[in-house]
Protein backbone atom coordinates (compact mmCIF):
# COMPACT_ATOMS: atom_id res chain seq x y z
CA UNK A 1 0.00 0.00 0.00
CA UNK A 2 1.30 3.10 -0.84
CA UNK A 3 1.89 6.22 1.75
CA UNK A 4 -1.01 9.12 0.77
CA UNK A 5 -0.55 12.59 1.88
CA UNK A 6 -2.38 13.49 2.96
CA UNK A 7 -3.06 9.84 5.15
CA UNK A 8 -6.66 10.94 5.61
CA UNK A 9 -7.93 11.45 2.24
CA UNK A 10 -7.15 14.42 -0.35
CA UNK A 11 -7.08 17.90 -0.03
CA UNK A 12 -9.84 19.99 -1.08
CA UNK A 13 -10.86 20.18 -4.56
CA UNK A 14 -13.20 21.71 -7.09
CA UNK A 15 -16.13 19.34 -7.22
CA UNK A 16 -16.22 18.73 -11.10
CA UNK A 17 -12.47 17.94 -11.08
CA UNK A 18 -13.33 14.42 -9.06
CA UNK A 19 -9.92 13.98 -8.19
CA UNK A 20 -10.99 11.68 -5.55
CA UNK A 21 -11.42 9.16 -8.10
CA UNK A 22 -8.00 9.10 -8.34
CA UNK A 23 -7.36 9.59 -5.10
CA UNK A 24 -9.05 6.17 -4.24
CA UNK A 25 -6.87 4.24 -7.29
CA UNK A 26 -3.94 5.27 -6.14
CA UNK A 27 -4.56 4.55 -2.10
CA UNK A 28 -5.90 0.88 -2.90
CA UNK A 29 -3.82 -1.40 -0.56
CA UNK A 30 -3.86 -3.78 -3.43
CA UNK A 31 -2.96 -1.13 -6.56
CA UNK A 32 0.33 -0.15 -5.60
CA UNK A 33 3.04 -1.34 -3.13
CA UNK A 34 4.51 0.02 -0.28
CA UNK A 35 7.54 1.62 -2.04
CA UNK A 36 5.39 4.32 -3.49
CA UNK A 37 4.64 7.69 -2.07
CA UNK A 38 1.43 9.58 -3.24
CA UNK A 39 1.41 13.40 -2.64
CA UNK A 40 -2.16 15.24 -3.53
CA UNK A 41 -2.30 19.14 -4.55
CA UNK A 42 1.36 19.67 -4.09
CA UNK A 43 1.90 23.72 -4.19
CA UNK A 44 4.78 25.00 -5.68
CA UNK A 45 6.06 28.87 -5.56
CA UNK A 46 8.48 29.98 -7.65
CA UNK A 47 10.12 33.65 -9.26
CA UNK A 48 11.17 34.62 -12.23
CA UNK A 49 13.53 36.39 -13.29
CA UNK A 50 11.81 40.09 -12.26
CA UNK A 51 11.55 38.50 -9.03
CA UNK A 52 7.38 38.05 -10.02
CA UNK A 53 6.13 34.65 -8.15
CA UNK A 54 4.49 32.56 -10.04
CA UNK A 55 1.98 29.46 -8.44
CA UNK A 56 1.76 25.98 -9.64
CA UNK A 57 0.42 22.81 -8.47
CA UNK A 58 1.03 19.20 -9.55
CA UNK A 59 -2.37 17.10 -9.21
CA UNK A 60 -1.01 13.95 -8.08
CA UNK A 61 3.02 14.03 -7.21
CA UNK A 62 4.65 10.52 -7.00
CA UNK A 63 7.91 9.41 -6.17
CA UNK A 64 9.57 6.04 -6.01
CA UNK A 65 13.15 5.99 -4.04
CA UNK A 66 14.39 3.97 -7.06
CA UNK A 67 12.36 5.05 -10.10
CA UNK A 68 11.67 8.82 -9.55
CA UNK A 69 9.32 11.37 -9.51
CA UNK A 70 6.33 11.46 -11.55
CA UNK A 71 3.98 14.88 -11.87
CA UNK A 72 0.51 14.00 -12.98
CA UNK A 73 -2.51 15.94 -14.04
CA UNK A 74 -5.60 14.88 -13.47
CA UNK A 75 -8.27 15.72 -15.83
CA UNK A 76 -12.18 14.39 -16.61
CA UNK A 77 -11.44 13.23 -19.85
CA UNK A 78 -15.02 13.62 -21.04
CA UNK A 79 -15.12 17.28 -19.70
CA UNK A 80 -12.92 18.82 -21.80
CA UNK A 81 -12.17 20.32 -25.72
CA UNK A 82 -9.59 21.83 -27.52
CA UNK A 83 -10.80 24.36 -30.02
CA UNK A 84 -8.55 26.41 -31.83
CA UNK A 85 -5.32 26.19 -30.10
CA UNK A 86 -7.36 26.67 -26.81
CA UNK A 87 -8.16 23.88 -23.80
CA UNK A 88 -11.97 24.16 -22.20
CA UNK A 89 -13.15 22.33 -19.95
CA UNK A 90 -16.72 21.07 -20.29
CA UNK A 91 -18.33 24.18 -18.91
CA UNK A 92 -17.33 26.20 -21.40
CA UNK A 93 -14.45 27.54 -18.88
CA UNK A 94 -10.42 28.04 -20.12
CA UNK A 95 -8.04 25.31 -18.40
CA UNK A 96 -5.17 27.20 -16.83
CA UNK A 97 -5.39 30.45 -19.25
CA UNK A 98 -6.10 28.07 -22.13
CA UNK A 99 -2.97 26.01 -21.45
CA UNK A 100 -3.34 21.71 -21.92
CA UNK A 101 -2.78 19.38 -18.89
CA UNK A 102 0.29 18.29 -20.98
CA UNK A 103 2.06 21.68 -20.27
CA UNK A 104 0.91 22.04 -17.13
CA UNK A 105 2.59 18.69 -15.81
CA UNK A 106 5.68 20.22 -17.66
CA UNK A 107 5.69 23.45 -15.85
CA UNK A 108 5.13 21.84 -12.58
CA UNK A 109 8.39 19.56 -13.20
CA UNK A 110 10.17 22.43 -14.08
CA UNK A 111 8.84 23.87 -10.91
CA UNK A 112 9.78 21.01 -9.23
CA UNK A 113 13.66 20.82 -10.60
CA UNK A 114 14.12 24.49 -9.14
CA UNK A 115 13.13 23.33 -5.91
CA UNK A 116 15.98 20.92 -5.95
CA UNK A 117 18.57 23.72 -7.22
CA UNK A 118 17.24 26.33 -4.38
CA UNK A 119 18.38 23.64 -1.52
CA UNK A 120 21.27 22.54 -2.53
CA UNK A 121 20.22 19.14 -3.92
CA UNK A 122 21.28 19.83 -8.19
CA UNK A 123 23.74 16.58 -7.88
CA UNK A 124 20.76 14.83 -6.51
CA UNK A 125 18.41 16.32 -9.50
CA UNK A 126 21.25 15.35 -12.03
CA UNK A 127 20.42 11.28 -10.34
CA UNK A 128 16.71 11.38 -10.29
CA UNK A 129 14.26 11.11 -13.40
CA UNK A 130 11.13 13.40 -13.32
CA UNK A 131 8.45 12.83 -15.54
CA UNK A 132 5.28 14.54 -16.22
CA UNK A 133 1.90 12.61 -17.19
CA UNK A 134 -1.24 12.87 -17.39
CA UNK A 135 -4.59 11.24 -16.55
CA UNK A 136 -7.81 11.30 -18.89
CA UNK A 137 -9.70 8.72 -15.82
CA UNK A 138 -12.95 8.69 -17.83
CA UNK A 139 -12.09 8.44 -20.90
CA UNK A 140 -11.51 5.11 -22.84
CA UNK A 141 -8.47 3.92 -24.59
CA UNK A 142 -9.67 3.13 -27.53
CA UNK A 143 -11.53 6.60 -27.57
CA UNK A 144 -8.12 8.41 -26.84
CA UNK A 145 -6.71 6.51 -29.73
CA UNK A 146 -8.81 8.21 -32.13
CA UNK A 147 -7.80 11.53 -31.53
CA UNK A 148 -5.52 14.55 -33.34
CA UNK A 149 -3.46 15.11 -30.30
CA UNK A 150 -1.87 19.01 -30.90
CA UNK A 151 1.38 19.88 -31.39
CA UNK A 152 2.39 21.27 -28.03
CA UNK A 153 1.50 17.90 -26.42
CA UNK A 154 4.73 16.77 -27.64
CA UNK A 155 5.77 13.92 -30.14
CA UNK A 156 2.51 11.84 -30.03
CA UNK A 157 4.12 8.45 -29.13
CA UNK A 158 5.98 10.05 -26.75
CA UNK A 159 2.19 12.25 -25.32
CA UNK A 160 0.35 8.51 -25.21
CA UNK A 161 2.96 6.73 -23.58
CA UNK A 162 2.59 9.20 -20.82
CA UNK A 163 -0.98 9.27 -20.91
CA UNK A 164 -2.99 7.15 -18.15
CA UNK A 165 -6.85 6.32 -19.24
CA UNK A 166 -10.02 5.25 -17.63
CA UNK A 167 -8.51 1.28 -17.75
CA UNK A 168 -5.08 2.55 -15.65
CA UNK A 169 -7.85 2.81 -12.60
CA UNK A 170 -7.68 -0.88 -12.06
CA UNK A 171 -4.00 -1.49 -12.61
CA UNK A 172 -2.49 2.03 -11.81
CA UNK A 173 1.24 0.57 -10.74
CA UNK A 174 1.48 -0.85 -14.28
CA UNK A 175 1.06 2.00 -15.97
CA UNK A 176 3.43 3.95 -13.72
CA UNK A 177 6.25 1.69 -14.24
CA UNK A 178 5.54 1.95 -17.97
CA UNK A 179 5.97 6.13 -17.58
CA UNK A 180 9.13 5.23 -14.76
CA UNK A 181 10.66 2.91 -17.70
CA UNK A 182 10.91 6.27 -20.20
CA UNK A 183 13.74 8.03 -19.89
CA UNK A 184 13.76 11.83 -19.61
CA UNK A 185 15.93 14.86 -19.30
CA UNK A 186 19.02 12.83 -20.72
CA UNK A 187 18.41 10.49 -18.22
CA UNK A 188 18.17 6.13 -18.13
CA UNK A 189 17.22 5.73 -14.75
CA UNK A 190 17.26 7.25 -11.24
CA UNK A 191 20.48 6.07 -9.19
CA UNK A 192 19.70 7.59 -5.67
CA UNK A 193 21.22 5.54 -2.89
CA UNK A 194 18.93 4.99 0.03
CA UNK A 195 20.68 8.36 2.06
CA UNK A 196 19.84 10.10 -1.21
CA UNK A 197 16.35 8.85 -1.46
CA UNK A 198 15.33 9.70 1.86
CA UNK A 199 17.10 13.41 1.71
CA UNK A 200 14.91 14.25 -1.50
CA UNK A 201 12.10 13.03 0.31
CA UNK A 202 12.49 15.19 3.58
CA UNK A 203 13.77 18.35 1.61
CA UNK A 204 12.03 18.52 -1.68
CA UNK A 205 8.94 16.04 -1.54
CA UNK A 206 7.53 16.30 2.00
CA UNK A 207 9.61 18.41 4.36
CA UNK A 208 8.33 18.41 7.81
CA UNK A 209 8.69 21.02 10.60
CA UNK A 210 7.26 22.07 14.14
CA UNK A 211 7.03 25.78 15.31
CA UNK A 212 4.17 25.28 17.49
CA UNK A 213 4.85 23.82 21.12
CA UNK A 214 3.16 20.45 21.47
CA UNK A 215 1.34 21.66 24.37
CA UNK A 216 -0.37 24.67 24.01
CA UNK A 217 -0.97 25.39 27.40
CA UNK A 218 1.42 27.48 28.07
CA UNK A 219 1.45 27.41 31.96
CA UNK A 220 2.87 23.79 31.50
CA UNK A 221 5.64 24.73 29.60
CA UNK A 222 8.37 24.89 32.36
CA UNK A 223 7.00 21.87 33.38
CA UNK A 224 7.34 19.83 29.95
CA UNK A 225 10.97 21.67 30.06
CA UNK A 226 12.19 19.82 33.07
CA UNK A 227 10.06 16.20 31.72
CA UNK A 228 12.34 16.38 28.33
CA UNK A 229 15.31 17.17 30.67
CA UNK A 230 14.78 14.03 32.77
CA UNK A 231 14.00 11.77 29.39
CA UNK A 232 17.26 13.16 27.87
CA UNK A 233 19.25 10.42 29.61
CA UNK A 234 16.61 7.81 28.74
CA UNK A 235 17.34 8.31 25.43
CA UNK A 236 21.01 7.98 25.69
CA UNK A 237 20.34 4.26 27.10
CA UNK A 238 18.19 4.19 23.79
CA UNK A 239 21.45 5.15 21.62
CA UNK A 240 23.79 2.38 23.36
CA UNK A 241 21.47 -0.29 21.74
CA UNK A 242 20.31 1.34 18.56
CA UNK A 243 21.33 -1.63 16.81
CA UNK A 244 19.90 -4.50 18.91
CA UNK A 245 17.38 -6.02 17.20
CA UNK A 246 14.72 -7.29 20.36
CA UNK A 247 14.26 -4.52 22.98
CA UNK A 248 11.88 -4.68 26.05
CA UNK A 249 11.57 -1.53 28.20
CA UNK A 250 9.80 -1.62 31.71
CA UNK A 251 8.51 1.43 33.21
CA UNK A 252 6.05 2.30 35.37
CA UNK A 253 3.54 5.14 34.73
CA UNK A 254 4.94 8.82 34.78
CA UNK A 255 8.57 6.93 33.34
CA UNK A 256 8.42 8.31 30.09
CA UNK A 257 7.86 5.17 27.75
CA UNK A 258 5.68 6.48 25.40
CA UNK A 259 7.62 9.72 24.88
CA UNK A 260 10.98 7.21 24.68
CA UNK A 261 9.01 5.06 21.57
CA UNK A 262 7.85 7.97 19.41
CA UNK A 263 11.43 9.29 19.74
CA UNK A 264 12.60 6.08 18.57
CA UNK A 265 10.15 5.79 16.02
CA UNK A 266 11.30 8.80 14.06
CA UNK A 267 14.99 7.87 14.66
CA UNK A 268 14.05 4.61 12.83
CA UNK A 269 11.90 6.76 10.15
CA UNK A 270 15.09 9.22 9.80
CA UNK A 271 17.29 6.50 8.82
CA UNK A 272 14.80 5.43 5.68
CA UNK A 273 12.82 2.53 7.77
CA UNK A 274 9.21 2.11 7.62
CA UNK A 275 7.81 1.69 11.04
CA UNK A 276 4.93 0.00 12.46
CA UNK A 277 3.72 1.73 15.78
CA UNK A 278 1.07 -0.80 17.61
CA UNK A 279 -1.03 -0.18 20.74
CA UNK A 280 -4.00 -1.29 22.38
CA UNK A 281 -5.90 1.98 23.50
CA UNK A 282 -7.60 4.13 21.06
CA UNK A 283 -6.91 7.28 22.81
CA UNK A 284 -3.31 6.57 23.20
CA UNK A 285 -3.23 5.94 19.14
CA UNK A 286 -4.64 9.50 18.40
CA UNK A 287 -2.67 10.78 20.70
CA UNK A 288 0.74 9.50 18.50
CA UNK A 289 -0.89 9.78 15.32
CA UNK A 290 -1.11 13.08 16.12
CA UNK A 291 2.51 13.47 17.52
CA UNK A 292 3.86 11.92 14.55
CA UNK A 293 1.50 13.19 11.90
CA UNK A 294 4.70 14.80 10.22
CA UNK A 295 6.69 11.41 9.97
CA UNK A 296 4.84 9.65 7.06
CA UNK A 297 6.82 6.67 7.82
CA UNK A 298 5.44 5.62 10.65
CA UNK A 299 1.66 4.36 10.78
CA UNK A 300 0.26 3.93 14.27
CA UNK A 301 -2.38 1.30 14.44
CA UNK A 302 -4.40 -0.10 17.06
CA UNK A 303 -4.37 -3.99 17.65
CA UNK A 304 -8.10 -4.30 16.83
CA UNK A 305 -7.18 -1.95 13.45
CA UNK A 306 -4.06 -4.09 12.57
CA UNK A 307 -5.91 -7.30 13.12
CA UNK A 308 -8.76 -6.19 11.02
CA UNK A 309 -7.02 -4.85 8.03
CA UNK A 310 -4.75 -8.28 7.94
CA UNK A 311 -7.60 -10.53 8.51
CA UNK A 312 -11.31 -8.13 8.05
CA UNK A 313 -11.74 -8.94 11.63
CA UNK A 314 -11.10 -7.36 14.74
CA UNK A 315 -12.55 -9.96 17.23
CA UNK A 316 -10.27 -11.27 19.77
CA UNK A 317 -10.61 -14.95 18.38
CA UNK A 318 -9.34 -13.42 14.83
CA UNK A 319 -6.06 -13.35 16.76
CA UNK A 320 -4.92 -16.49 15.55
CA UNK A 321 -5.92 -15.79 11.93
CA UNK A 322 -3.87 -12.59 12.07
CA UNK A 323 -0.44 -14.65 13.78
CA UNK A 324 -1.34 -16.91 10.43
CA UNK A 325 -1.17 -14.06 8.25
CA UNK A 326 2.05 -12.81 9.30
CA UNK A 327 3.60 -16.02 9.02
CA UNK A 328 2.68 -15.89 5.40
CA UNK A 329 4.30 -12.21 5.30
CA UNK A 330 7.44 -13.71 6.72
CA UNK A 331 7.48 -16.56 4.30
CA UNK A 332 6.93 -14.37 1.42
CA UNK A 333 9.41 -11.44 3.22
CA UNK A 334 7.05 -8.45 1.68
CA UNK A 335 6.20 -7.18 5.16
CA UNK A 336 5.80 -3.81 4.30
CA UNK A 337 7.12 -2.39 7.39
CA UNK A 338 11.16 -2.38 8.73
CA UNK A 339 10.76 -1.86 12.04
CA UNK A 340 7.81 -2.40 15.25
CA UNK A 341 7.66 -0.50 17.93
CA UNK A 342 4.52 -1.68 20.75
CA UNK A 343 3.61 0.15 23.39
CA UNK A 344 0.89 -1.19 26.23
CA UNK A 345 2.64 -4.31 25.58
CA UNK A 346 1.35 -5.61 28.97
CA UNK A 347 -1.97 -5.83 27.18
CA UNK A 348 -1.29 -8.12 23.91
CA UNK A 349 -0.88 -11.53 25.96
CA UNK A 350 -4.32 -12.78 24.71
CA UNK A 351 -4.54 -16.76 23.99
CA UNK A 352 -4.16 -16.42 20.70
CA UNK A 353 -1.34 -14.06 20.38
CA UNK A 354 0.52 -16.01 22.32
CA UNK A 355 -0.36 -19.57 21.29
CA UNK A 356 0.42 -18.62 17.52
CA UNK A 357 4.00 -16.63 18.63
CA UNK A 358 3.14 -12.62 17.68
CA UNK A 359 5.74 -11.64 19.34
CA UNK A 360 7.69 -14.09 18.16
CA UNK A 361 7.15 -13.60 14.34
CA UNK A 362 6.77 -9.70 14.41
CA UNK A 363 10.62 -10.43 15.95
CA UNK A 364 11.38 -12.97 13.06
CA UNK A 365 10.47 -10.26 9.82
CA UNK A 366 12.12 -7.61 11.53
CA UNK A 367 15.31 -9.42 11.91
CA UNK A 368 15.02 -10.51 8.38
CA UNK A 369 14.38 -6.93 7.02
CA UNK A 370 17.38 -5.63 9.21
CA UNK A 371 14.92 -3.80 11.56
CA UNK A 372 14.56 -3.71 15.12
CA UNK A 373 11.83 -4.65 17.49
CA UNK A 374 10.74 -2.50 20.48
CA UNK A 375 8.04 -3.56 23.08
CA UNK A 376 7.33 -0.85 25.88
CA UNK A 377 5.20 -2.41 29.08
CA UNK A 378 4.21 -1.54 32.72
CA UNK A 379 3.25 -4.67 34.64
CA UNK A 380 0.78 -3.25 37.18
CA UNK A 381 -0.80 -1.74 34.29
CA UNK A 382 -2.02 -4.52 32.73
CA UNK A 383 -6.43 -4.68 32.24
CA UNK A 384 -6.79 -6.26 29.42
CA UNK A 385 -4.78 -9.74 28.73
CA UNK A 386 -5.17 -12.46 31.67
CA UNK A 387 -1.12 -12.56 31.57
CA UNK A 388 1.89 -10.87 30.46
CA UNK A 389 3.10 -11.76 27.30
CA UNK A 390 6.08 -14.57 27.89
CA UNK A 391 7.96 -13.40 25.02
CA UNK A 392 8.55 -9.97 27.16
CA UNK A 393 10.81 -11.88 29.33
CA UNK A 394 12.91 -13.25 26.28
CA UNK A 395 14.03 -10.21 24.63
CA UNK A 396 17.79 -9.72 23.52
CA UNK A 397 17.91 -6.48 25.48
CA UNK A 398 15.88 -5.50 28.55
CA UNK A 399 15.92 -2.33 30.69
CA UNK A 400 14.15 -0.24 33.03
CA UNK A 401 13.02 3.33 33.38
CA UNK A 402 13.10 4.31 36.91
CA UNK A 403 13.05 7.76 36.94
CA UNK A 404 9.70 9.17 36.94
CA UNK A 405 9.55 12.07 35.06
CA UNK A 406 5.67 13.16 35.77
CA UNK A 407 5.88 14.05 39.73
CA UNK A 408 8.77 16.21 40.31
CA UNK A 409 10.18 17.17 43.63
CA UNK A 410 8.02 20.70 43.59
Amino acid sequence: MATMIPSDGPREFLPESREDIVWEALADKDKLSNDYYVIHSMHLLSADKDDMLHEGEGDFVIFHPRQGIMVIEAKAGKGISYTDGTWYYGSGHLIHNGEGPYVQARKTVHKLEGVFRDRGLKKLLDKTKIHSAVWFFDLERQKFAGLDLPAETGPDDRTRSITLLKEDLADPQAAIERIFALGTSGKSETTLTDREANLVFRKVICPHFSIVASLSDIERDNQERRFLRLLNGQKKVLDFIADEGYVAIQGFSGTGKTLVATEEARRMAEDGKRVLFLCFNALLRDELAGTLADVPEVKVQTLAAFCLELTGSMENDHHAALCERLADYEQAGDFPYDCVIIDEAQDFGFEGLVEFGFFETLRAITAARGGSFFVFYDPNQRVQAAALPPALLEADTRLTLRVNCRNTRE
